[in-house]
């Protein structure tokens, strides 16, 4: 594996109609790269995913400059009795971080580390929910539609950018930067036909501030994934079931793909030998009546000193 680390920052213009991740963005990509560079290119990248070795993988969109915050437990009892007025800012400040599922880059870089961060400066952003109303027009007698009228939802970082990160392989970086550049020309998600998803690439530089793969003894996915059958299975996460729908253009007698359970971006595994830049695999058998179709599952890796310990799971 001979790649980078590539840091996106996109300017939102308008917002999408639901929430996205690394696999949206991955089918958006592959959409792009056929259309871009033609049927043979497609299906060299998916052979390579489908060895377990993508050329790029996507980390979910993130609002502003965070990250997601760890599943790991890295806010335990203090060792010494405190104070009760410092029990009671612990329990604000814990109580406070629930609700947050993104914190700034700089301090999720500290705890990846290892090292201990003051959380009572911890500040989040989110993604907010705007929801407009508008109305179905009768063309021919230009005037609205009986009934016609609904709302809405448009999802929407509060810093108004996303910062997305990429594993990119150095024999793609090129080809990267273009096929990248004309996606977001059309757009993301939902609605795109009438401005849903419209984004900017504001910059793109190789990601600073995280450990060498090699100082790691555990990795925390920056994105919603399946695991592989032979990836660590020691760990913390968090899980969420995904029912997705097909592209436009794929013909079979349902647009419905099957309930596929993703692990959320945080989850954080053990591993015994050096941190990869990415784990998971490549989803087949998604569509029922289509063979064809495939899902991202993988997971944009990023290295972690983790020096608790976690009861077992399976996966």
């Amino acid at each position: 594996m001979n790649g980078q680390l590539l840091k996106l920052r996109l300017g939102v213009n308008k917002g999408t109609v639901s929430p996205w991740h690394a696999d949206t963005i991955f089918g958006l990509w592959c959409w792009a790269l056929l259309e871009r560079e033609g049927q043979t290119m497609l299906e060299l990248f998916l052979e390579a995913c489908q060895a377990g070795e993508p050329p790029v993988v996507f980390s979910d969109p993130f609002p502003g400059d965070t990250l997601p915050i760890p599943d790991f437990p890295f806010a335990g009892r203090a060792a010494t009795p405190v104070e009760r007025e410092e029990q009671i800012q612990a329990a604000k400040t814990g109580k406070r971080l629930k609700s947050l599922r993104y914190l700034q880059s700089n301090l999720i870089q500290a705890l990846l580390k290892g090292e201990t961060i003051d959380l009572s400066v911890a500040k989040g952003e989110t993604f907010e929910i705007y929801v407009t109303d508008h109305v179905t027009m009768n063309r021919t007698q230009n005037r609205a539609l009986e009934g016609g009228l609904f709302s809405l939802a448009e999802y929407r970082p509060s810093a108004g950018f996303i910062t997305l990160y990429t594993y990119v392989e150095s024999d793609w970086e090129d080809l990267f930067s273009d096929v990248i550049s004309f996606l977001l020309t059309k757009g993301i998600g939902g609605k795109r036909s009438i401005g849903r998803g419209s984004m900017q690439l504001l910059s793109i530089e190789e990601a600073q501030g995280f450990l060498r793969y090699e100082q790691g003894n555990a990795f925390m996915s920056l994105s919603s994934f399946v695991p592989a059958k032979d990836d660590p299975v020691q760990g913390w996460y968090r899980i969420r079931v995904k029912r997705g729908a097909a592209g436009p253009g794929v013909t079979t007698s349902t647009s419905l793909k099957r309930p596929i359970i993703y692990l959320e971006p945080g989850a954080t595994f053990l591993t015994s030998a050096p941190t990869r830049p990415f784990y998971g695999r490549l989803l087949r058998g998604v569509l029922p009546g289509n063979d064809h179709i495939v899902q991202s599952g993988f997971a944009l890796a990023v290295p972690a000193l983790v020096t608790v310990a976690p009861q077992e799971q399976a996966i």
